[in-house]
């Protein structure tokens, strides 16, 4: 057995390395060779922000579940629902989005990682109003439109946005059925 006098030793010695190792991490950050990369706490802020913001889940749009590892529940595979809520799941190691969604029986999912989901697309018809979208990605984000035509041989779809009746051309990965409420200034062709 080590006696206490020896522990003590021991126990510095290792604080020791340690707060050198700490400094002489803490210096390496400064060293800008040009062979080392040195991740700074604002660039990992900045990767996380990146990575956020090219993320697509956002509630309100209607979704298809593209995995049987979610719970026990594989007879939702391939099936749609809407996304209730979003969140950061904080037990990945990643700031990573999850899901809540209520599929088409009422029936609450949660905890769904955004890689299990694909957006779906609302069929286009000149009679209903049911073909809203929204854009998930680009210089047109989180606008609202009508889809009026999916040329699925080119992945593109064809949104006149309600915003400023301008019309697009978008991947049909960057848009999706949104089932929410219209704003104010979203008139919907009603």
């Amino acid at each position: 057995k080590k006696s206490k006098k020896s522990k003590n030793r021991d126990y510095e010695s290792s604080n020791r390395h340690r707060k050198k190792y700490d400094n002489d991490k803490k210096d390496s950050r400064y060293n800008h060779d040009s062979n080392t990369k040195h991740d700074t706490k604002d660039d990992k802020t900045k990767k996380t922000k990146n990575q956020s913001s090219s993320s697509w889940l956002t509630p309100n749009i209607r979704v298809r579940l593209v995995t049987k590892k979610i719970s026990k529940r594989s007879q939702y595979y391939l099936q749609k629902g809407i996304v209730l809520d979003v969140n950061y799941d904080k037990k990945a190691s990643s700031e990573t989005k999850t899901a809540v969604i209520q599929m088409l029986d009422g029936q609450l999912i949660e905890h769904v990682p955004e890689k299990y989901l694909e957006t779906v697309l609302p069929k286009v018809s000149t009679t209903t109003t049911t073909n809203h979208v929204i854009v998930l990605k680009g210089m047109h984000k989180f606008a609202k439109g009508k889809l009026l035509e999916k040329k699925l041989n080119d992945g593109q779809g064809i949104v006149q946005l309600y915003e400023d009746k301008n019309i697009i051309t978008l991947s049909l990965d960057d848009i999706a059925e949104w089932c929410g409420p219209l704003d104010d200034d979203d008139d919907g062709y009603h």
